[in-house]
């Protein structure tokens, strides 16, 4: 039997949910390439929320001029405001972000205004996770 849990959300708290609902997966990989759990705090889910915003906003532009736009500086000035955020506070969560990957692709979440892969597109009918129980051996 499937378990599908309801998660209510409008279009301006989408990308926050979608963050909050992976953010059990997201952590920091040691100098061995080891993953530790390492969740996001709420400083930098409103961050890369809005940072998902504007790659969604500019999502018909191709991914390298994209990445440029997402990190520039009006770009973040834009984000510190909306979130009021002073200059240091804000480069200094984004700096942490940029630290953090997903536990299942290894990959940052934010690079230099390239974002992971499950992060780049949301589905807007929804999230699912599947669980593939893998048997050692087989």
């Amino acid at each position: 039997m499937d378990a599908i849990f309801q998660i209510p959300t409008t279009e301006e708290t989408l990308h926050y949910a979608y963050l909050l609902s992976l953010n059990s997966y997201i952590g920091l990989l040691d100098d061995k390439n080891k993953y530790m759990s390492n969740h996001l705090t709420p400083r930098e889910l409103d961050v890369l929320a809005e940072i998902m915003k504007l790659n969604e906003k500019y999502s018909s532009v191709e991914l390298a001029y994209r990445a440029k736009l997402i990190h520039s500086s009006d770009s973040k000035k834009t984000i510190r405001e909306t979130l009021e955020l002073d200059y240091a506070n804000f480069n200094n969560v984004l700096t942490r972000v940029a630290q953090k990957v997903l536990w299942f692709n290894r990959l940052p979440l934010y690079n230099n205004g390239i974002l992971n892969p499950i992060l780049d597109k949301i589905n807007r009918n929804g999230l699912q996770f599947r669980f593939q129980i893998i048997q050692p051996g087989k």
